[in-house]
Order: C-alpha cells, then structure tokens, then sequence
C-alpha cells in the first residue's frame, strides 16, 4: 500500500524489479501498481551468465577500461568492441524484457495520450543495462522503449518512497549551482557549462572554473545540506566533473579540487539530513556516475548515493561519453528544464534524449553557435552518444 501510494502521487503506473535468472529458476518481472496490485512476469531470457550479451557487454567495458590508455590501438579496438556489444545489447533488452513487459503487462488508456511511466528496480548486474535504450525494429528504423514510455530507476520501493516526501525545489534562471571543470583537465566541460550558464542560468552561481570560487568537496556537500551553500540550496546542481566507477561501490568518487569524494563522504551527509527537507536535482555529468564496475551492486552508485543524501532526482552515467555528445545532451536537458519547471527532471532527460534521436532536431536560437555546429554535424542517434544517462528519484 506504500508503494502504491508513493506511484500515484508521483504519478507513476508502477514498480518493476528485474531479477535475473538463477540456476534453473526463469529470470521475471515483479509488478506492483499503483492500484495496489502486483503480478509477476516470467522473463525466460534475462539470462546474466557466462556467454550471455549482458556478459559479453561487461567483458567489453572492461576492456575499454583497462585498453583505453594504450597507445598501440588497443584503446580504438576496445572502444570499437564496447559500442558493438552495447548494440547489442540494446536489441537484447527489449525481447528479453522491456518487449513482454509493455506487451503483456503494462498497459495505458489511449485517451491519456502519455507514455507508460515505469519506475525500475534492477537486480545485480542488469544494473548496468539502459533499459530506456531497448529496442526494436531494422537499423534503418529502430524504436527505442524511451520512444514511448518514462523510465525511471530506483535502488529500492523504500528509497523511492523516501525520496518522494521531499519537495522539489523549482527550476529558475537563479536557482542553479554549476560546478566546472575543478581538476582542470576537462576543458571541453568548461565551455558546455558556460553555454548553459549565459544561455539558461544568467543568475546561477559557477565554482570550480579560472576566477571562480573553488567547487570542492565541502562545497558540494553544502548544497546538499539544510541550509545550503551560501544560503542557497540549489534546484539545480550540476557537476561537470570526472567520477571515478570502483571495483566495489564504496570506491567510488568524484574528482574535484582540493580532493576528492566518495560515496561514503556523500552517504555520512545524508545521515546529516533532517527527513522531509527540500531538495534539487543533482546532475552528474560525470563518465560512470551511475556504476560499479566489478561488484555489481544498483544500489550503492554516486547517483544513489547523492539521492539518499537529500536530493530529489539524480542524473547519472553508465559509462564513459564523449564530451561533445554529453555537451550537447546537458544542454537540451537544461533547456527543457528551465522552460518545463513543473515537469519531472525525468521529463526533461527523456526529452532530451527523444531531440538526439529526432533525424528532424531543431536548433535553438539560444544554443552556443559552436555547439549547434557541433549537433549538425555529428551522429548522435547512436545509443553510445546519449544512452548511458538515467535519471534516480521522484
């Protein structure tokens, strides 16, 4: 009855856990709807093990991991593999799961001309899945499950219900924190942040950038807080920063001026927090925000963890984007942001991703020039280019 009253108020149509397959024991899906019923779906492909795509997909990210440094082509062959197996993986996710789920289970009243609002629990390693990039169809014309359906993704019912007491600040031209570039050597962020500053932003605050406060630990961990940074708790705080993904998730951390932090830095805030309080979105335009890299475990990620420090919504990656695709995807979700403030953040992904899979996307007038150079020229449909960000939380 909880989680059926935390869906409804979220609006929601329900909670899925995906658990894989064990032994003999078919992989499904657990239901639980809004209207307080729950059903299980059998899912006989969510297969996880030794010679399955989800482990061929692992296989391959940590090669590009381990290869991307080398100077012999390894790194171009690793990144080569991983883009391949991610295909794959996308068109495995939808006939292992996504596929029966909207099919048999899930269903929406036409007249509500929305799509399915889905909120994912998956178990283990299927963590690592972009379930909103499953899809179907020719390569000359795939549809994506994003295409029609919000996906959302929790750890666990009792973080989403937790998450969803906190009001949500509201989106404002002065109400962001922007942090940028604080270890120096992310030079392509400072000029995205400095687009979505002047174009969206004009009254936000920036740190971390040449002549700006600095964007360090403390610092972050004062826009999570009660009272804030400098007064202000951010409705918007965004990190344009390296992550690093551990072996095991309490390795985790950002890299930030003046040292780093990590996830148990992060969760001894959120001890810190008084319930209830209000909260913002948490951007990270971070590579790997949203992962672990060995001990699969969805719950225990930066992005997690900032969302049980105080936050209502968290953005996060899986793995590692070029800094021209997620330049142009930060812009385009700020941009929804702000001219959408009483939409979900979730809203504003979605849309985001939906303009770099449009073969007809407009430009906006407000969009930096050497940025809308950038979105004519480039392929950005590719899962690669937009796939890797999921949103936590309300």
């Amino acid at each position: 009855s909880q989680i059926a009253a935390t869906l409804r108020a979220l609006q929601m149509d329900a909670l899925v856990y995906l658990i894989p397959a064990s032994g003999a024991i078919d992989g499904c899906a657990v239901i639980l709807r809004a209207d307080g019923t729950a059903e299980n779906c059998r899912l006989p492909d969510l297969v996880t093990g030794p010679g399955s795509v989800v482990a061929s997909f692992a296989a391959a990210y940590r090669a590009l991991r381990a290869d991307a440094q080398q100077t012999d082509g390894g790194g171009v062959k690793a990144a080569a593999r991983f883009r391949e197996q991610l295909e794959n993986l996308c068109d495995w996710a939808w006939t292992a799961a996504i596929g029966p789920l909207l099919d048999q289970v899930i269903t929406v009243p036409p007249q509500t001309r929305r799509p399915v609002h889905l909120v994912l629990a998956p178990m283990g390693i299927l963590g690592v899945i972009p379930w909103h990039a499953a899809r179907h169809g020719t390569r000359s014309h795939f549809r994506y499950a994003c295409s029609d359906t919000l996906f959302t993704t929790c750890a666990s019912a009792r973080q989403l219900i937790e998450a969803a007491t906190r009001r949500r600040l509201r989106v404002s031209a002065r109400s962001a924190v922007l942090v940028v570039n604080p270890d120096g050597q992310l030079g392509r962020a400072q000029e995205e942040v400095d687009g979505i500053r002047s174009a969206l932003y004009p009254g936000g605050m920036c740190l971390g950038g040449p002549g700006q406060a600095p964007g360090g630990p403390s610092e972050i961990l004062a826009c999570l807080s009660t009272d804030g940074l400098h007064g202000l708790v951010p409705a918007v705080l965004h990190l344009g920063c390296h992550a690093m993904a551990g072996d095991t998730p309490e390795e985790s951390r950002l890299k930030l001026v003046g040292g780093d932090l990590p996830v148990n830095r992060i969760l001894d805030q959120a001890r810190a927090r008084k319930p209830g309080s209000p909260g913002g979105l948490v951007v990270l335009a971070a590579c790997t925000s949203d992962l672990t890299v060995a001990d699969y475990d969805e719950a225990l990620t930066l992005s997690s963890a900032f969302l049980a420090a105080g936050a209502v919504g968290v953005i996060g990656a899986r793995w590692e984007v070029s800094d021209l695709f997620t330049a142009l995807l930060m812009f385009m979700l700020h941009r929804h942001l702000v001219e959408n403030p009483d939409e979900s953040p979730a809203c504003a992904l979605r849309a985001a991703q939906l303009w770099m899979l449009d073969p007809q996307r407009e430009i906006p007038a407000e969009m930096p020039k050497s940025l809308a150079a950038q979105a004519r020229r480039l392929a950005v449909s590719s899962p690669f280019a937009w796939a890797a960000f999921t949103y936590h939380g309300q």
